[in-house]
């Protein structure tokens, strides 16, 4: 994919969906600089809303690596603007702001796009339940973030 990937970008330097495919491939590998260069290129050259949601996903997960959690907040509320739906965003948002330690503000994301209005805590003291559900979330975003430190360590050997 990397390959076919700069086959593109070297007769078309522009090429916004080469530029944002090549920007998550080499930020899966680890080459965040890199990575963040191409992902900005294509999201400059970019107005379609799929290859932008694709490209703030990805550039979100690259600050995030970078330990600049502040700019991948902004990355991940730009991506749910594009699409509230997409479920990916709102979940990418809620880590991102846990690990600002914004968890109250990780807790409304998830609360306001997952649970339905009835269901929704009245205040920002939130009943037994919704503690059990934000551990269990909590505890799954931990391990599927452990699990891909082990993958990439893997990738590196």
């Amino acid at each position: 994919a990397e390959t076919q990937c700069r086959i593109v970008l070297d007769a078309e330097p522009d090429h916004a969906e080469a530029l944002i495919r090549l920007g998550r491939i080499l930020a899966l590998t680890g080459q965040d600089k890199e990575a963040y260069d191409h992902l900005r290129r294509g999201l400059e050259r970019t107005q379609d809303a799929t290859l932008r949601l694709a490209g703030l996903l990805s550039l979100g997960e690259v600050h995030l690596e970078r330990g600049e959690t502040a700019e991948a907040v902004q990355s991940f509320r730009a991506a749910l603007a594009l699409d509230p739906t997409c479920q990916t965003s709102v979940m990418a948002l809620a880590m991102a702001l846990h690990k600002t330690g914004d968890s109250e503000g990780s807790r409304r994301v998830i609360h306001e796009h997952f649970l339905p209005k009835k269901r929704r805590p009245s205040s920002s003291t939130s009943s037994g339940e919704f503690d059990l559900w934000w551990r269990y979330l909590l505890d799954k975003g931990e391990r599927f973030e452990s699990l891909l430190q082990e993958l990439r360590e893997e990738i590196q050997l």
